[in-house]
């Protein structure tokens, strides 16, 4: 039997026969991603911690406590009212946020933000982004922010000035 030289992407875990020589390779269902954020997302995420830090210091005698969560599902966001269109579940399935900031006393969102970087510009995420700025539009507020190499403290500072609280 001629084993076949393939060159996976997946790491093949080797299964051994009773004499210890390899018998076939596994390949796993499921492996866990090599990063969770993107480059962007986590310096937009550490200029992003920086100006919270400031927001709470400012807004902790009006008892709102900002937290962060990243890569949010949407059906964390919104609820589907409608059960008996099974196509509702499908629009929202296997979309998520990039941040989200809710007031942890509450439990309250205060605001979505989507970094917009380039994948952002093919007309079917267009669609995507589109589609969550219609289902958020009457709850939610969503910050579109255009992804570049650099942030700023205050420049995040600003905009969540104007817009969070």
């Amino acid at each position: 039997m001629k084993i076949l030289d393939e060159k996976r992407k997946i790491e093949q875990i080797p299964i051994y026969d009773s004499d210890g020589r390899i018998e076939y390779y596994k390949i796993p269902n499921y492996t866990v991603k090599k990063e969770f954020l993107s480059i962007n997302e986590r310096k937009f995420l550490k200029e992003l911690i920086k100006a919270i830090r400031i927001l709470n210091d400012k807004y902790k005698t009006r008892n709102i406590y900002i937290q962060i969560s990243t890569q949010v599902a949407i059906n964390r966001i919104i609820d589907i009212n409608n059960r008996r269109l099974p196509d509702l579940y499908e629009e929202i399935r296997n979309k998520s946020i990039d941040f989200v900031l809710y007031n942890i006393n509450n439990g309250q969102i205060l605001t979505c933000i989507e970094l917009d970087d380039s994948s952002h510009e093919n007309n079917k995420r267009k669609q995507r982004d589109i589609l969550l700025d219609k289902m958020l539009k009457e709850s939610v507020n969503i910050i579109h922010y255009k992804a570049k190499n650099e942030y700023t403290e205050n420049e995040i500072l600003n905009i969540l000035l104007k817009e969070v609280v």
